[in-house]
């Protein structure tokens, strides 16, 4: 999908003065190319819709900080990039069992809540983390899972609290590029 950013940022800019109809031009524009993105980094494994969404809301909040003296791209890019993470990360840190939801809440469309596709992207970011380095699984499972806070996790395995912040940012970047392999493998 390619979109003129010359005159979405124009479309940003007007926005920032209170246009409403510009707003809403540039929220229209953007939602094909939020969902393109979104489905070409995390594949079909988690609901692509909800993520648009929360991206859209990001975009929202930060409409104030872009800066029109900049590009369009990367600061669009950024908030997807976020968006992601903390999708990843939440998904990451619940357990998602059968009994977890009623029989009701599955869905057959590829879209909605489909609780097999949600059981299947436990499953495939279980299978990933596999392939982390101990130091950074550890890392992760700690802070991730275990649900303990960053100076406990550093108490815990004698690191320093940065260390350890370290260490959780390269195992979500190392996710992120094996996801990236697996995209490019299809």
């Amino acid at each position: 999908m390619t979109l003129d950013f010359n005159q979405l940022k124009y479309l940003v800019m007007a926005a920032q003065n209170g246009d409403a109809q510009a707003y809403e031009k540039f929220l229209a524009a953007i939602h094909p190319y939020l969902t393109t993105i979104i489905r070409r980094k995390l594949s079909n494994i988690l609901d692509v819709e909800d993520i648009a969404q929360n991206c859209l809301i990001g975009i929202h909040k930060s409409l104030p900080t872009f800066d029109p003296s900049r590009a369009l791209a990367p600061w669009l890019n950024a908030i997807i990039s976020y968006k992601v993470s903390d999708q990843l990360r939440s998904v990451y840190r619940r357990p998602v069992t059968k009994d977890a939801l009623p029989a009701n809440n599955v869905n057959e469309s590829d879209n909605g809540p489909n609780l097999e596709n949600k059981l299947d992207a436990r499953h495939k970011l279980e299978l990933i983390s596999e392939q982390l380095p101990e130091n950074l699984k550890r890392a992760l499972y700690l802070t991730q899972v275990s649900g303990l806070d960053y100076s406990q996790a550093a108490k815990s395995i004698g690191i320093s609290e940065v260390a350890l912040r370290k260490r959780v940012s390269r195992a979500y970047k190392a996710i992120g590029e094996i996801f990236k392999g697996e995209m490019e493998k299809t």
